[in-house]
C-alpha cells in the first residue's frame, strides 16, 4: 500500500515513519538561511536520516511546494554529511515544478535562493552544478509562465533580481538562462571524476536538467549522457518537458514501485502539510 504522508511526499508504507511525521514541524522551524547543523538535536537528525529511505522501490515522487523547497534548502546547506547527501535521492525522483503562488511564496521567505547563489562559486563542482541547475529552473519557471504580470510572478521577478548581473530589462532573463546552460553543460561534459564523485542519484538529477535545457532548444542530447548515465531508465514522466508539474494542483497518479499500485493511494489524516512558510 502506498501512503501520502504529512511530509508531502508519497512513499511505501513504513512502520517507523511516525517519528519523522512527529518531528517534521520542529525540524522545519529549526531551519535558518545558514543553520548550524551540529546544533540540531539528535531526534531531528534521526528524522532527517529517515526521509531519503522512504523512496525504496519508488520511481516517482511528487512533493508539495513545502517539501520541495525544504529539500532544496537542505541540499544548499554548507554540509557534506552523509545524511544531507542522501537527499539527492529524493530529487532524482521529483518532477520539475511549474510556477505556483505557494512555491513562489516559499522561495521568497526561505532564503534558499540566496543559498543557491552562494554555491555558484563553491569549490565543490557538484554543489556548483546543483545550484546552477536549480537557479536555471527558477528562471525558466518565469520565462515559461503563461501570465508574467500576476502578483506571484512579480514576486518571483524580485527574487530573481538577486542573481548577480541580472537586470530587469527586455531579454535579461534569456541572457542569464543562456549563461547557466553553458556553465552546466561545461561542468557535465568535461568533469574528469564522473565515475567516482559524480555518480548515482546526484548526476542523474543533473543530467535530467541538462536534457531539459537541450530539449527546449531542440538540441540532441549527446549520446554519452544517455548511454553512460542511463537516463533511459528514468521514468518517462521525469524526462524533459514531460516532467513539469504544478505541485499545488496536480494529483499524484504516477508509476510507483514494483509492488505499489498507484490506485492504492490513501491520505494519512486530513491535516495540511506540516512544513511552514519558512521551510
Amino acid at each position: 500500500m502506498l501512503e501520502v504522508n504529512s511530509s508531502g511526499y508519497s512513499h511505501p508504507d513504513e512502520p517507523s515513519n511516525g517519528c519523522f511525521a512527529h518531528h517534521l514541524q520542529e525540524f522545519t522551524n529549526a531551519l535558518t538561511p545558514n543553520p548550524d547543523l551540529d546544533a540540531i538535536p539528535f531526534p531531528l537528525w534521526t528524522c532527517l536520516g529517515i526521509l531519503p529511505h522512504m523512496v525504496y522501490k519508488v520511481k516517482y515522487l511528487q512533493p508539495t511546494p513545502d517539501s520541495y523547497v525544504l529539500t532544496v534548502k537542505i541540499l544548499s546547506w554548507d554540509s557534506k554529511t552523509e545524511d544531507v547527501m542522501r537527499f539527492y535521492e529524493l530529487m532524482r525522483y521529483c518532477p520539475f515544478p511549474k510556477a505556483s503562488p505557494r512555491l513562489i511564496d516559499l522561495l521568497s521567505t526561505s532564503g534558499v535562493f540566496t543559498q543557491l547563489i552562494n554555491l555558484l562559486e563553491d569549490e565543490d563542482t557538484f554543489r556548483q552544478a546543483f545550484a546552477i541547475g536549480q537557479i536555471w529552473l527558477f528562471f525558466n519557471m518565469s520565462i515559461q509562465a503563461p501570465d508574467r504580470t500576476s502578483d506571484a510572478m512579480n514576486k518571483l521577478e524580485t527574487i530573481l533580481l538577486e542573481y548577480p548581473g541580472y537586470k530587469k530589462e527586455l531579454g535579461g532573463q534569456e541572457v542569464v538562462v543562456d549563461d547557466l546552460e553553458s556553465r552546466l553543460s561545461e561542468l557535465l561534459r568535461h568533469g574528469d571524476d564522473f565515475g567516482h564523485t559524480w555518480r548515482g542519484h546526484r548526476n542523474i538529477y543533473l543530467f535530467r536538467i541538462l536534457e531539459l535545457m537541450l530539449q527546449q532548444r531542440c538540441t540532441p542530447l549527446f549520446s554519452r549522457i544517455a548511454y553512460v548515465y542511463e537516463l533511459e531508465d528514468v521514468a518517462e514522466n521525469l524526462r524533459g518537458i514531460k516532467s513539469f508539474v504544478n505541485l499545488e494542483e496536480e494529483k499524484l497518479d504516477q508509476p510507483c514501485g514494483d509492488n505499489a499500485d498507484p490506485g492504492d493511494l490513501i491520505p494519512v489524516g486530513d491535516d495540511p502539510p506540516t512544513t511552514s512558510p519558512n521551510a
